[in-house]
């Protein structure tokens, strides 16, 4: 399974205007659609705050910063082990096992760990569907619609959207 990023911990991200289900369901029809949701997302600012550089697309340093950023929910600059479980429990990455990351063995990941992981996972890899080493939009936002649709059903209903909306912010 791929990695979800978005993985996702306390936000500092804007969202007015987006904090509702309606809000992200423009057309009221009690289903969000790829084009909803990325328009909903884009609302929150998270791309823009991961695009460290401004130039549209994310590299694979800038979508390491984010996602890090994301997992360290206590905001104390390191990933513990329960840090650990509750984003890859969540995001359905039970599969790679925290000790694996932790390099020297402190019990904690710093950003230079997690680095290496998703490396050696090749998750930024598996996101950047046309392989050109950077992360447009689009990817990012069909991504992230992929984990939100968990049931695979090609819409995001209000449950869905409440689990991790909820998660994230």
């Amino acid at each position: 399974m791929l990695f979800a990023l978005f993985m996702l911990g306390a936000c500092d991200y804007e969202n007015e205007g987006y904090e509702s289900y309606e809000a992200w369901d423009a057309d009221s029809n009690l289903e969000i659609d790829n084009d909803e949701f990325a328009e909903g997302l884009e609302g929150t600012g998270l791309y823009t705050d991961w695009d460290m550089n401004g130039d549209l697309s994310l590299s694979e340093d800038e979508y390491v910063y984010g996602s890090y950023e994301l997992w360290d929910m206590n905001d104390d600059g390191m990933i513990s082990s329960e840090e650990w479980n509750n984003n890859a429990n969540y995001w359905g990455e039970d599969e790679v096992f925290f000790d694996e990351w932790d390099v020297n063995n402190n019990g904690m990941l710093d950003e230079g760990e997690y680095g290496l992981g998703l490396g050696n996972e090749g998750w930024f890899n598996d996101w950047d569907m046309d392989n050109d080493g950077l992360l447009e939009d689009g990817e990012f936002m069909d991504n992230m619609y992929t984990y939100w649709d968990n049931d695979a059903s090609g819409y995001i209903d209000e449950n869905e959207f409440d689990s991790y909306y909820s998660y994230w912010y």
